[in-house]
């Protein structure tokens, strides 16, 4: 899917569930810490601990994971490989998100799951869903967020992928 798409796709679904949200456009950002320092997160009105990454994960056998966790969170992959079943886990090579999703490292997240081929899952660090108020999602772009309330995403994650896991890390 193009940015467009993908943004259009993001609205469709959110608008068939009933959940309000709104599109931010902002400066690029590739980085959590950029979205902290850009000033971002304070333009979207969501607090700084509530910026969420989103890492592509990848299995030897050739399997992906969409791991949406939260930014200030270390990763453990040894962990999250075995909360999934998995022997190993590694972080996807450029080529390979450019592959799964036809985006850019730094672009990738949720939304990009609406058009991601059948060997990538989604992966939710359960942590997330403790967080309150609103958190966000590009769409396509790096330069627009979709926000909505957090107490939204375990209903928005399971439309686009019923049977996504949720680790704890």
């Amino acid at each position: 899917m193009n940015a467009d798409s993908t943004q259009a796709a993001a609205q469709d679904l959110l608008t068939s569930l009933g959940i309000e949200y709104r599109v931010v456009q902002h400066e690029a950002v590739m980085t959590v810490e950029e979205s902290i320092t850009k000033g971002v997160m304070a333009q979207i009105g969501s607090e700084d601990h509530h910026v969420l990454k989103n890492l592509l994960l990848q299995e030897k056998k050739g399997n992906l994971y969409l791991l949406i966790a939260r930014g200030d969170q270390r990763v453990d992959l040894k962990l999250v490989a075995s909360e999934l079943g998995s022997k190993r886990l590694s972080f996807a090579k450029l080529e390979t998100v450019e592959g799964a999703f036809g985006t850019r490292s730094g672009a990738v997240s949720l939304f990009d799951m609406l058009g991601a081929p059948a060997n990538v899952k989604l992966a939710i660090d359960s942590g997330v869903f403790d967080l309150t108020g609103t958190t966000g999602f590009h769409a396509g772009s790096n330069t627009s967020t979709v926000v909505f309330k957090v107490a939204d995403l375990r209903e928005v994650a399971a439309a686009i992928q019923p049977d996504f896991a949720s680790v704890q890390i």
